[in-house]
């Protein structure tokens, strides 16, 4: 049985894992929209799927939270406040995916060249997050970027995540609007009628 993968998507490869991986550098490109409209905020809250699809789909719910506090981390020091769902006037929603599309075997062969039960299985995938930033009165995408990498099984460190995550906001302006010290930031709740299906906020 193919060993279960801990990744993601952003982010990106987006998993913590007890075995070493190796991927490329993330590449992140705006699918829609433009970065300046999401400037005329200035209250957000992070979306992203129910820890069950997570799972389904061999992502670690836990994974992605901690890429979520980083996002809530990029847009706060640009002047953006992280509030609860009913109160934001963005919601910034992540898709992550996982597609595989390969394993490598490797099997040892001991000093009498027969071959040895022993092998080695890498598993090679790409993983894909889908940053989506909606204006939640409009119900309406300002602006979408995606970010991509391949990856083997395992996972990249902290800092691997963070430096995607700063990618993903490059370019994200200020918040226009002038806002107040931001408070801490609310527990997890149920998703808003006007967030994605299967979806459930996150704060950091």
């Amino acid at each position: 049985m193919m060993s279960k993968l801990h990744a993601l998507g952003l982010v990106v490869c987006v998993s913590v894992g007890a075995i070493g991986c190796h991927q490329e550098d993330v590449v992140v490109r705006t699918a829609s929209g433009e970065q300046s409209t999401v400037g005329r905020y200035s209250t957000f809250t992070v979306v992203v799927p129910n820890p069950e699809d997570l799972i389904e789909n061999d992502i670690k719910p836990e994974t992605l939270q901690t890429i979520a506090s980083y996002a809530v981390e990029e847009l706060q020091s640009r002047g953006y406040t992280p509030v609860a769902a009913e109160q934001a006037d963005l919601f910034v929603a992540f898709g992550p995916r996982l597609t595989v599309y390969g394993v490598t075997r490797a099997e040892d062969v001991n000093e009498n060249n027969k071959d040895s039960s022993r092998f080695d299985e890498t598993t090679h995938a790409q993983g894909t997050l889908t940053v989506s930033f909606i204006d939640a009165k409009a119900k309406a995408v300002v602006l979408q970027r995606v970010a991509e990498t391949r990856l083997l099984i395992g996972g990249p460190s902290e800092d691997k995540m963070r430096k995607g995550i700063a990618q993903v906001f490059e370019g994200i302006p200020h918040a226009t609007a002038a806002a107040a010290p931001a408070p801490a930031a609310p527990a997890p709740e149920a998703a808003p009628a006007a967030a994605p299906a299967s979806a459930a906020p996150a704060q950091a």
